[in-house]
Parts: C-alpha cells; sequence; structure tokens
C-alpha cells in the first residue's frame, strides 16, 4: 500500500543463468488498473569505437615535424586485446596463408611490397605507441602520432586495428604533406675555378624566397680557421616574400692554409684543392640550404 503523493523503491535482483541478452517486464496491478515495466539485461561485450577515421595531420617543412593523435574508446563491459597495424603490411601477411604452391612467389612479392612500404613510410609517419595491449572495459587509449619527412610530397597511410572476441576491425587513414623549405639558391655551387694565394676573388650567392613572408637567413663558416680565408657579407639577412637577396663571397687563399690543419675533404694540400662545404640557416627551421665554395689554389 503505497499513500497518496508517497513514493517507494523496490529493488530487482537479476542473477543470469544463461549467457544472452534478455528482455522482459514486471507487471504491476494498481486500483487504477494493470501497468508494467520494461526490463533489459544485456551482456558484456566489448563496444569499440574510433574518434575519427581520417587524421589529417597538416602540411610543414621538410623535415620538421608535426603531431595529431587518435582515440580508440571501448565503451563495453568487456575489455579487449588489439593490435595495431599497417594495413598495407596485414594485406601481407594474409598473402602468406595462402596455398602452399604459390608461398614462393607470394613471398617474394610480398616482401618487394614490405621494402617498399618501409622506403616510404616508416619514416614519415610514427605512432608513438605499443602496437599491442589491452583495452579495459569503459576506457580509452590514446595514440600519438608524428610526421616528418625527409623529401617533398603528399603521404597517406592507412592503419588497421585487430581485436579478440571475434570484433570486427577498425581502420583509420592519415595524411599528410612536406613542403620544400622556402629558401633555395640559384646556383648551389660556386666554383673560382683557378685562384692564386692572396688575391681577392668575388662572387655573389643569389637567395630566392617561395614564401609569402619575409625570412631570416644567416650562415656560419666552420671550422673556424676558414674564416682567414673566405668572408660572406651579410652574415645574417631578411629575405622579403617572393623576392631574392645577394650575399657576397670574398675569396682570399693565404699561404698560412696549408698549416691550418683543415681536413683533407676541404683542403688537400697535394693537390691544392678547396672545396668548402657550407650551409644556410632560415629562421627556425630544422633543414638547411646546403651549397658549397670551391677552387684550386695556386
Amino acid at each position: 500500500m503505497i499513500s497518496a503523493g508517497m513514493s517507494c523503491y523496490l529493488y530487482v535482483t537479476f542473477e543470469p543463468k544463461i549467457n544472452e541478452n534478455l528482455r522482459g517486464e514486471i507487471k504491476f496491478l494498481a486500483q487504477t488498473g494493470p501497468f508494467t515495466v520494461p526490463i533489459r539485461c544485456e551482456i558484456k561485450k566489448v563496444e569499440l569505437s574510433l574518434d575519427k577515421t581520417a587524421v589529417n595531420v597538416g602540411t610543414t617543412v621538410v623535415d620538421e615535424r608535426l603531431h595529431q593523435s587518435i582515440t580508440l574508446r571501448n565503451n563495453g563491459g568487456l575489455g579487449t586485446n588489439y593490435r595495431l597495424v599497417k594495413t598495407s603490411l596485414l594485406r601481407t601477411e594474409q598473402a602468406n596463408n595462402q596455398k602452399e604452391e604459390n608461398k614462393t612467389k607470394e613471398t617474394n612479392d610480398t616482401s618487394d611490397l614490405t621494402d617498399l612500404v618501409q622506403k616510404e613510410y616508416i619514416e614519415v609517419f610514427t605512432i608513438k605507441a605499443d602496437e599491442n595491449g589491452f583495452l579495459a572495459p569503459h576506457a580509452s587509449i590514446s595514440f600519438p602520432i608524428e610526421f616528418s619527412a625527409p623529401i617533398a610530397g603528399t603521404f597517406h597511410e592507412e592503419y588497421t586495428l585487430i581485436f579478440d572476441q571475434n570484433q570486427s576491425e577498425l581502420k583509420f587513414t592519415i595524411n599528410a604533406q612536406s613542403i620544400d623549405v622556402p629558401v633555395w639558391i640559384e646556383n648551389p655551387s660556386t666554383d673560382f675555378k683557378i685562384c692564386m694565394f692572396d688575391r681577392l676573388y668575388q662572387d655573389a650567392l643569389v637567395l630566392r624566397n617561395r614564401s609569402s613572408a619575409a625570412l631570416r637567413v644567416s650562415v656560419d663558416i666552420q671550422p673556424r680557421a676558414l674564416q682567414n680565408h673566405i668572408e660572406i657579407l651579410p652574415r645574417t639577412a631578411y629575405i622579403q616574400a617572393k623576392s631574392s637577396f645577394s650575399l657576397q663571397i670574398k675569396l682570399i687563399a693565404r699561404p698560412s692554409i696549408v698549416d691550418d690543419n683543415l681536413p683533407t675533404e676541404i683542403f688537400d694540400p697535394n693537390y691544392n684543392t678547396l672545396i668548402i662545404p657550407l650551409e644556410i640557416k632560415v629562421g627556425d627551421q630544422i633543414r638547411t640550404v646546403p651549397f658549397s665554395i670551391s677552387s684550386v689554389l695556386i
């Protein structure tokens, strides 16, 4: 009996005897008539989802790094083991399970495919997380993604998440783009040909900026002993957007260069050949712009 305007709690105890989803109802009879309360009981299961199926890492300069992440969630009451693998390599594994008579050919083909994938992608996309693990019930795991490309281009990779408990696979793709360093040298190799000691030789090094912003560039002459023989002016400059800038190279080779203990790759005393490898540093970018200055000294 419930008094008017009052309420009470009814506690239901559920003790399943079978591992199946159950649906039912509890019937009540009141003075106003019968009514029911539906009951649904479901077995523990894995409910997996990704927060996104396509990861656009973005665009960066060659050798620079970009970071993104993707999250795997388990909203179910049952945990599962997972394995993360590139889809291209997964196809390789599946091909290795084909008929025995095709095994040799398929192994060769898949080996070539693996080499191709490694050459093109291993140093481009890196997932900084364990490729194998366990995802607990009502939990999530984040996979940090790092992108760094040694060459300019557009890159694409597809990954597959494999689970146990007969769960369906989940796939996601990663896309990113790498562009060239915005500063480039019109003539990256300056050859003064035959030069005499203690004579001044000059040339111009033309830098061009393909970006839409002004950039700071600098050059450092190393080893320091070379600074007695070569000078580049200015050492630091700004190149305006979509413009060019000329650096002045002054070469005055002193006879003391023989005693400067320079590496033979730079100065070979047997042939008096001088090859100076230098680099232009652009702002805060990692990738530098190489160039060289060479001559034969007499």
